[in-house]
């Protein structure tokens, strides 16, 4: 609440409204705090194509840059019920796990400390010693796996891209989905060391867009048709050796 409170900047960030936090919490003098009403990304998202995912993560992805740039901040809770939508913008929400420079914080040895299936290893490992600005680009990741591909949680540990049937190009057709896939095989890499930083992830899914608006897509329909009349024979045969 105190960080919110002091923020001069709010870009891509969900506001504070107001709060309250008692010293000692009760029953009936709670702790709270409000914030405008935003739509989840993953609803926001929802049967969008690919582009508008990348740029939604790519939105995000230049805040967390930021965050850690300008106030030393690590999220430590990226998932996707902590992103939202509104009047048009993405923002991050949920600072209720951030890491703060010079601050003590609940952060115990032996507690693993992240959003459960987005957690990076070295924070299940032990959060207390380890730099949390890469396990948000791990975090961030799976993410953006999960938005891609419209599937509940992502697959657990890294995420190779050469995996068949795990990828965004097998779940989510695209000329450039491979180059998705790459991504996420660099940000999941277990040592945090092997992980881009975040604001070379933002560079990155910006020129993904720009590569989307440059190179004109490709009209497969015809081509296929005209490739399966070809193969038509061939086709047949497997067919036969199929119901064989």
């Amino acid at each position: 609440v105190d960080f919110l409170r002091g923020l001069t900047v709010t870009d891509g960030i969900l506001p504070l409204l107001d709060a309250k936090v008692p010293a000692a919490p009760t029953p009936s003098n709670a702790a709270w705090l409000a914030m405008p009403i935003a739509t989840p990304i993953k609803k926001a998202l929802l049967g969008e194509s690919l582009p508008t995912v990348v740029e939604a993560i790519a939105s995000i992805a230049v805040t967390l840059s930021r965050l850690k740039n300008d106030h030393r901040i690590a999220h430590r809770d990226i998932k996707p019920c902590n992103l939202y939508q509104r009047d048009g913008k993405w923002l991050v929400g949920d600072f209720g796990l951030i890491d703060l420079p010079d601050v003590n914080d609940l952060t115990r040895k032996g507690r693993p400390l992240g959003p459960a299936h987005y957690m990076a290893y070295e924070m299940i490992e032990d959060p207390t010693i380890r730099d949390a600005h890469p396990a948000d680009v791990y975090s961030l990741g799976k993410t953006l796996w999960v938005l891609a591909t419209e599937q509940e949680y992502p697959p657990p540990g890294h995420q190779a891209a050469n995996v068949s049937g795990f990828s965004i190009a097998d779940m989510r057709p695209h000329p450039r989905a491979d180059l998705l896939d790459q991504l996420i095989d660099l940000m999941t890499r277990i040592p945090p060391g092997q992980r881009p930083p975040m604001a070379q992830v933002a560079t990155d899914l910006r020129q993904w867009q720009e590569l989307q608006d440059t190179v004109p897509p490709i009209e497969l329909g015809d081509l296929q048709a005209q490739i399966r009349a070809k193969l038509q024979t061939e086709l047949a045969q497997q067919d036969r050796q199929s119901q064989w």
